[in-house]
């Protein structure tokens, strides 16, 4: 779409909602700056993968990056038999799998209890059915038995149809994810900067097309390097890879990512005691940039002789109420 084309499309509407980065917004003249001129009262609504602050502001993201792997969620729900994170799909796929086991082992099916918000009747199953759509029909190909789920996604590497996405071990145990889902205008820079360049002569692997016709081989190539490697090599090795990829982190990790704090989320509220600050995560919707703040809950009662002042209960009424229970 032309500029023009959005400029009266901006100059009628309340709300311009874009996640394209900041490098294509410049390019498009689609930034907040170019809009308003348009419309100086338009919403701008900005969405990105790792906020729109920080050193990596121009970097993208997909789910299976920004939110499963780097956020934290991966590391969360990993069971330690499956020996790796598993990718996102095969994680909900995997508790299913683990009912399964338990049925043939104790030769009864086991009554997992959850919360459901939508409440009787309200069409879980489909929905998950629906969520679970890519791993169930790889599950109805003909011989995929339920023990293929651990033996499969135990191992390091993409596992699917595209070498160049997957769950990969390093030297020291830990993973990094690639979501490089178009692998042809990245093959030279991908196999660079994992130390393989040498792949980018082997017609097996030098175009999109013999690529994805020999993923087996070429995924076992990008083990064999992940595997050379530890952990915090991969971190700053693949800082300028064109393609998109994020580290496995835990929770605790997350809480000191350079990102989270450079886009203010993370919060620091006084205690009620007096003593040192608590650390909050706070709303990831910011307004104009500005970091959300917010103060910390009042204790039990804290406010109750206040708020019956201003109603202008006396304090020996105050004093009954208390007496009788009433407050405390």
């Amino acid at each position: 779409m032309g500029w023009s084309c959005c400029t009266r499309l901006a100059k009628q509407c309340d709300v311009f909602l874009t996640n394209y980065l900041p490098p294509q917004r410049q390019k498009l003249k689609i930034d907040v700056e170019h809009i308003r001129k348009a419309n100086p009262n338009i919403i701008y609504a900005r969405g990105s993968a790792l906020g729109d602050k920080g050193p990596e502001r121009d970097q993208g993201g997909f789910d299976s990056t920004a939110y499963w792997a780097r956020g934290g969620s991966a590391t969360l729900v990993s069971p330690e038999e499956l020996g790796r994170p598993p990718d996102p799909a095969w994680s909900r796929l995997w508790r299913h799998h683990r009912r399964h086991v338990h049925r043939r082992r104790h030769r009864r099916g086991p009554v997992p209890s959850r919360p459901d918000r939508r409440g009787p009747g309200g069409g879980r199953f489909p929905a998950v059915l629906r969520r679970l759509g890519h791993g169930v029909q790889r599950r109805c190909r003909p011989g995929a038995g339920h023990g293929a789920v651990q033996e499969r996604h135990a191992q390091s590497g993409s596992g699917g149809a595209n070498p160049f996405v997957g769950v990969f071990k390093t030297s020291d145990g830990r993973a990094i994810n690639l979501t490089v889902l178009t692998p042809g205008p990245y093959l030279r820079d991908t196999f660079e900067h994992l130390g393989l360049p040498e792949l980018m002569d082997d017609p097996r692997f030098n175009t999109d097309v013999a690529l994805l016709a020999n993923v087996e081989a070429c995924s076992a190539f990008i083990v064999e390097a992940f595997a050379r490697q530890p952990f915090a090599y991969w971190l700053e090795r693949l800082k300028t890879m064109r393609g998109q990829w994020a580290p496995y982190q835990s929770v605790l990790e997350v809480g000191s990512d350079q990102q989270v704090l450079a886009n203010d989320l993370i919060f620091e509220v006084e205690s009620a005691d007096g003593g040192s600050p608590m650390k909050l995560v706070a709303n990831p919707v910011q307004f104009n940039h500005e970091a959300v703040t917010n103060i910390r809950a009042p204790e039990p009662s804290e406010h109750t002789e206040l708020v019956l002042m201003e109603l202008g209960v006396d304090w020996d009424r105050m004093e009954k109420l208390k007496a009788a229970g009433a407050i405390a």
